[in-house]
């Protein structure tokens, strides 16, 4: 059977709305002598679709080169939360978190606007969800928002799930990802000693998807 993958991560442009005060996406091109083109790019590494590793806001956390394959492949939960910009344990209760599992968490805020201005009202985790989603022995958790900690944040989340081993994707495209179970590919760029990675991730649904060791 045909596999259809849904690719889950956003296209990276000076089009894209960053963080405020983070480095914009930037790509310089230059044609050498010979006609081929050769490019540069500067961008911070929270821009678009990302992978934090436990380093960003974890002292001596595990830095972005270290990611085991086992939690950046295999079966992911897509959920769907519609809530006024905080997540809360209540909200997340339903989705039956388990040990080893990779939940992604669709909001409908989205990332992207036209004119490329950064949305600070987007839809986030609590401190609270964060200690639910440790406890419940999850392996990773993405969203489709800039963080999965809410704009006025302290760090308090990212540090619950760094102090977890959780890994986060934030910047996710889910908008034609209906809830469900997956299959997730996600490969960041293995950088030594960053706390972060540009990502490609996509995911395909599990009943239409064959792995090649199969």
């Amino acid at each position: 059977m045909e596999c259809r993958w849904i690719d889950i991560s956003l296209t990276l442009s000076d089009r894209l709305a960053v963080w405020p005060g983070d480095e914009p996406f930037r790509l310089k091109s230059v044609v050498g002598e010979e006609g081929c083109v050769v490019s540069s790019v500067c961008m911070s590494l929270h821009c678009g679709t990302h992978l934090d590793a436990p380093l960003h806001y974890l002292t001596g956390g595990s830095s972005v080169e270290a990611a085991p394959p086992e939690v950046l492949l295999g079966p992911a939960k897509v959920v769907e939360i519609r809530t006024q910009r905080h997540i809360l344990p209540g909200d997340l209760r339903p989705v039956k978190p388990s040990p080893g599992d990779r939940i992604l968490i669709k909001t409908g805020g989205g990332v992207t606007h036209p004119s490329g201005v950064f949305n600070r009202d987007y839809t986030a985790i609590t401190p609270e969800a964060a200690s639910f989603l440790a406890e419940s022995g999850v392996i990773l958790v993405g969203i489709d928002a800039p963080s999965i900690e809410p704009w006025e944040g302290d760090g308090r989340v990212h540090r619950i799930l760094a102090e977890a081993g959780i890994w986060v994707l934030e910047g996710l495209d889910l908008g034609e990802a209906e809830p469900g179970e997956y299959l997730l590919v996600c490969l960041p760029l293995k950088i030594e000693g960053a706390e972060a990675s540009p990502a490609r991730a996509l995911i395909g649904r599990m009943a239409d998807v064959t792995w090649p060791w199969h």
